[in-house]
C-alpha cells in the first residue's frame, strides 16, 4: 500500500477501482486528522461559534503547541503528496503524462479562479475527478505519446 501511495514516482500506473478505494482511503485519513486536530484542540464540541481563517489557527495553536500543529502539518503534507502521486499514477494509466497532468489542473484551476471565480473551479474538478474515475486505462494513450 506504501509503495502506491509514496513510491513508483515516475512509471507507477493504477486502474479505476484502485484509483477509488486509495483516493476515499486518504479522503477519510486527511478527514480523520483535522478532526483529531480540532477536538484536541477544543474547538469542536465548545459553546462558542468556532473561529474561522487565521484565529482558527492560532486556537489550535494556543491550545495544542506549535510542535503537534508543525506534526499535523506534516501529515496532511504527506497526505497530500500521495494524493498527488496517485492522480499522477491514474493519469499515466490513461496513456497521459502523469506529473504534467498535475501541473496543467493545477493551472488550469488557478487561471479558471482569477478569470471566472470558484464555480468554474469546482466545475472543472469534478470533470477531472469523474476523467480519472470512469477512463479505461490506455484510452488516451495515442494522446499522450509524442511524434
Amino acid at each position: 500500500m506504501l509503495r502506491v501511495l509514496f513510491g513508483e514516482i515516475t512509471s507507477g500506473r493504477v486502474g479505476r477501482l484502485g484509483y477509488l478505494g486509495y483516493a476515499l482511503l486518504l479522503v477519510v485519513l486527511m478527514m480523520g486528522v483535522l478532526v483529531a486536530v480540532m477536538v484536541a484542540a477544543g474547538v469542536v464540541g465548545s459553546d462558542t461559534p468556532p473561529a474561522t481563517g487565521w484565529a482558527l489557527l492560532q486556537q489550535v495553536r494556543a491550545s495544542l503547541g506549535l510542535p503537534t500543529l508543525v506534526a499535523a502539518a506534516v501529515v496532511l503534507a504527506g497526505i497530500t503528496f500521495a494524493k498527488f502521486n496517485l492522480s499522477a499514477k491514474r493519469w499515466r494509466a490513461m496513456g497521459l503524462p502523469g506529473w504534467l497532468m498535475i501541473v496543467f489542473s493545477a493551472a488550469a484551476s488557478g487561471a479558471l479562479e482569477f478569470a471566472f471565480g470558484q464555480l468554474p473551479v469546482a466545475i472543472f474538478g469534478w470533470v477531472m475527478l469523474l476523467a480519472l474515475l470512469l477512463v479505461p486505462n490506455d484510452a488516451l494513450a495515442r494522446f499522450g505519446r509524442r511524434g
